[in-house]
């Protein structure tokens, strides 16, 4: 008797039950959101996402009561297939975990005048046109902006300085983008010929990173309006710099301050849309979607500047180092907002991570803002 293939067909046999048992407790989990009209549309989301990781199980039927309609699309963008098959991925990020906690195991986190929303603008998955005449306007999809006036932020800082005292910061105007950067957004810097390929967007760091890495990952939720992820940090300054440059003004990634501010207002709420949690209204581990939703999918979240998806969906990068770092090239960048894979308090307004800029994953993306004055930092 060969005594390892014994143990070997055990220990298959203990994984395929054990698969099995997982399979069936979120299965339940998601039949009892589909039978409730009020999280029906939840539920599907998630069962999308449950069948392609356990295709066939499906002893409701769940797929006859949600029906295509209820199951958000999903199609490739332009180019992306064949950017997945040409550009490799990079060592460091194989094998990476699609749990929070084991993406950022060494990490620690961090646990007046009204706020006035943007103009609203027609939503279109018309793509940007690249390579325009420079005198004509520059437009990207779902590119919208709020207003978010000068204020105090407060926050409780816990974990800096060894302190968690609350704090209070005055921060002055800017504008925030209404959404996280879409992956229609991110497509047309990637295929304008003065985009992602120009150097004139990278600084050293930022190139001496890019020379290891000479294209972009591709997005592993494709749709036009999700958000894009598997980005670094120095991609999302790069797509700023392009990006203000055609539009001809000042664009960055957020400060940690603004970030909160933004996503707070005036008060000192823990969620953007209030205190208390509600499943309704992000897209969180709790939701049990297990993957990026559309930017404009959760409009009852919005903060009080009007800013959508700033709990949950994907992370999102700071323009700033961590406290105390100095903003050196290949300072760690801080990451606010949680993902569809962080469970609920991870999502509170005050929550961060500090990552290395070279990161990237699948719950990682960025937002804009839009300074009033001249751009610092």
């Amino acid at each position: 008797m060969d005594l390892d293939a014994v143990l070997a067909e055990a220990e298959a046999g203990l994984k395929r039950v054990s698969r099995q048992r997982e399979a069936e407790r979120e299965y339940r989990q998601i039949v009892s959101r589909v039978q409730l009209d009020s999280t029906r549309r939840l539920g599907c989301e998630a069962f999308q996402a449950f069948r392609e990781q356990y295709p066939g199980h499906d002893p409701e039927d769940l797929a006859s009561l949600c029906g295509p309609d209820l199951l958000p699309l999903s199609f490739p963008l332009p180019g992306e297939r064949e950017r997945a098959a040409a550009v490799p991925t990079p060592a460091s990020q194989t094998g990476e975990s699609s749990r929070d906690d084991d993406l950022f195991p060494q990490e620690a986190g961090w646990g007046a005048t009204s706020l006035q929303t943007g103009k609203v603008t027609e939503i279109t998955d018309t793509p940007a046109t690249v390579g325009r005449d420079p005198t004509q306007p520059f437009d990207l999809p779902l590119l919208e902006w709020c207003e978010v006036p000068a204020g105090h932020l407060h926050w409780s800082p816990a974990g800096e300085n060894g302190s968690s005292r609350p704090q209070q910061r005055r921060v002055t105007a800017f504008r925030i983008s209404r959404y996280p950067v879409t992956n229609a957004q991110f497509e047309a810097f990637v295929q304008d010929p003065q985009g992602y390929a120009n150097g004139r967007w990278w600084p050293p760091a930022a190139s001496a990173w890019r020379g290891h890495n000479p294209g972009p990952r591709p997005a592993t939720f494709s749709n036009a309006r999700r958000p894009r992820e598997q980005v670094s940090w120095y991609e999302a300054m790069a797509f700023c710099n392009w990006l203000g440059d055609r539009l001809g003004m000042g664009v960055s990634l957020p400060t940690s301050l603004q970030w909160m501010r933004a996503a707070r207002g005036d008060d000192e709420r823990r969620f953007p849309w209030g205190d208390e949690f509600d499943l309704l209204r992000c897209n969180v581990r709790e939701s049990f979607i297990r993957m990026t939703t559309q930017v404009s999918r959760y409009r009852e979240g919005a903060s009080p500047c009007g800013a959508q998806d700033m709990a949950g969906n994907v992370w999102e990068w700071c323009r700033d180092a961590q406290p105390g770092g100095n903003n050196a090239p290949g300072s760690k960048r801080l990451i606010h907002g949680g993902s569809f894979l962080s469970e609920a308090e991870r999502a509170v307004i005050d929550f961060r991570y500090a990552l290395a800029p070279e990161r990237a994953h699948a719950s990682i993306g960025f937002r804009l803002v839009q300074m009033t004055g001249p751009l610092k930092g």
